[in-house]
């Protein structure tokens, strides 16, 4: 499915989360969760019993349920973490780790079902906006495979200064198997892109210290 309009659509979801957390039902149903980085939030085959909400850091979600597979997605700030999955499984089909210092609030969902007094039907009507960042994250995710290797290690890195950092000078968290195995590259091309950016002055990399101009 793709959603054509993105800026109206981020617009009506931002609009739609604040909603949400005003609402005294579900600030009760939630609870707030760190993890560290490398700690795991949520296994495949794991049922799904919560909806996981970003308040800020990065979490990388692999396709099955471990570090050799493939970093399918990141989320950060503002994202609830695989909402569509959640509205839709009973069981993940995907593993989620904190790839950064990471807050999140964990709303149990039997227990919002309980303080709005709605059944599962109810519930997936209220909480279905919220399928529609996935939607354009995947899409957006499908088009960044297809740019150059330089301008998608760029465009990461911008996305880390961004929204996640808000800052142009971070140290990375993801390791450098993490990041290239993301980009759909091999390390050693990571690492020559970092080279070719870096000489073209749009960005200054130390290990993992990262300025982007």
């Amino acid at each position: 499915m793709e959603v054509r309009n993105r800026q109206l659509t981020d617009k009506y979801v931002d609009n739609y989360h604040q909603a949400l957390f005003s609402n005294s039902a579900v600030l009760a149903s939630a609870r707030n969760i760190d993890y560290e980085i490398g700690e795991i939030i949520f296994k495949k085959s794991m049922p799904i019993a919560s909806l996981t909400y970003i308040e800020s850091g990065l979490v990388m979600v692999m396709d099955g349920g471990g570090y050799t597979k493939n970093i399918s997605v990141l989320y950060t700030k503002g994202d609830f973490i695989c909402a569509s999955e959640v509205l839709e499984n009973k069981y993940y089909s995907s593993t989620a780790v904190a790839a950064d210092y990471t807050r999140t609030y964990v709303i149990n969902l039997g227990r919002l079902k309980q303080n709005l007094v709605i059944n599962d039907n109810e519930l997936l009507q209220v909480l279905n906006p919220l399928k529609w960042k996935d939607i354009l994250k995947y899409n957006q995710r499908a088009n960044e495979l297809k740019q150059d290797i330089d301008d998608r290690v760029y465009n990461y890195l911008r996305f880390l200064s961004d929204k996640v950092y808000n800052s142009p000078r971070f140290s990375l968290g993801m390791s450098r198997s993490e990041i290239s195995n993301y980009l759909g590259i091999n390390q050693k091309s990571f690492i020559q892109s970092l080279n070719d950016l870096q000489a073209r002055k749009k960005i200054y990399f130390d290990g993992k210290t990262i300025i982007v101009f």
